[in-house]
């Protein structure tokens, strides 16, 4: 068992060598390597089935010191869903995108790294749940999920950013624009209007008053659901998103056509989509979707299956290492 005069030293390397464009397996050896040289005990895995087992086996000794999810935001969600909550993560951003990685100002570089596990600090977030499986970023109905669930079936190996390009193209000759039915016990709609009122612009939208919580139903072709403020390419369509306040942020769109996509899209450049009619924005606790239709969903820029989908906060769910 582990004492006081022998701290836990494990320290768990969850890899995923085809993240991102390239080959991460030289990068991570050196990690290894420099985590080695810094006194620590670390176990660099690609195996997800073998490194859960690891986890169990370390924390029944007292061994492990924390979990690094080398990979993207699809990598970690992967990792969040293996590790109890008490277990400190630390994300090195090796994925496309690594939304989560950038909300928190994490680096791949392995002096960074090492620092963060010598001396960062451990902060709890919420974490998002759908139908049993947890996410930390977002989720999302509609046009993105289909070309990420198209992603799914034709991905053959390292994918970049042009990568998405034929999914894209092909998505657009032949979705069609499902309505999405919207069921929420705890809305808290915080329309355009309701921060004009309180003199709020978007950069203090945390200091708002939130409105108390109602039962409402509406429908969409575009859902999305945040956990933290962060989306692909930097779309602000959520900036106002806490990753701590025990509540998910919901952006939806009615209009059904590339056109009205396009016109969303250049609104959510212009961050002024809050003002659009058919846009709704709020903060709940949990809410259903689902749909006539087959119409995917993606959680962490992963395929998540098809509707209907329960999406739930869970408070503080995940621990993070995180810098001073």
């Amino acid at each position: 068992m582990k004492t006081e005069s022998s701290p836990a030293k494990a320290i768990l390397i969850a890899a995923n060598p085809h993240s991102g464009a390239v080959d991460r397996r030289p990068m991570l050896e050196k990690l290894h390597k420099a985590l080695e040289s810094a006194g620590f005990t670390p176990i660099l895995c690609y195996d997800l089935a073998r490194w859960q087992a690891l986890v169990s086996e370390l924390l029944a000794k007292g061994e492990l010191k924390a979990v690094i999810s080398a990979g993207g935001d699809g990598t970690l969600a992967a990792v969040v869903n293996r590790v109890p909550a008490s277990v400190p993560i630390l994300v090195v951003p090796l994925g496309t995108e690594n939304l989560l990685a950038k909300h928190f100002g994490l680096s791949a570089e392995i002096g960074s790294v090492v620092e963060l596990i010598r001396s960062g600090r451990v902060v709890r977030i919420d974490a998002g749940q759908a139908n049993g499986r947890l996410f930390l970023v977002m989720l999302s109905c509609g046009f993105d999920a289909a070309v990420v669930a198209r992603m799914h079936l034709e991905r053959r190996g390292h994918i970049s950013r042009w990568s998405w390009a034929k999914p894209i193209w092909r998505t657009l000759m032949s979705y069609r624009y499902p309505t999405i039915s919207v069921r929420c016990d705890s809305w808290r709609g915080m329309s355009d209007t309701h921060l004009i009122s309180e003199g709020v612009s978007s950069q203090s939208f945390n200091t708002a008053p939130i409105p108390p919580p109602t039962a409402d139903n509406f429908t969409a072709k575009w859902v999305f659901v945040f956990n933290v403020p962060r989306y692909a390419a930097g779309l602000p369509i959520a900036e106002h998103a806490i990753d701590d306040d025990g509540l998910l942020d919901v952006c939806t769109f009615r209009g059904g056509s590339i056109w009205r996509g396009l016109a969303y899209l250049w609104a959510i450049f212009t961050r002024s989509h809050k003002k659009l009619s058919d846009c709704r924005i709020g903060k709940c606790e949990a809410l259903d979707l689902e749909s006539r239709h087959e119409v995917p969903y993606q959680v962490d820029g992963d395929y998540g299956g098809m509707l209907p989908v329960r999406i739930e906060v869970i408070p503080h769910r995940v621990s993070l290492i995180v810098p001073q």
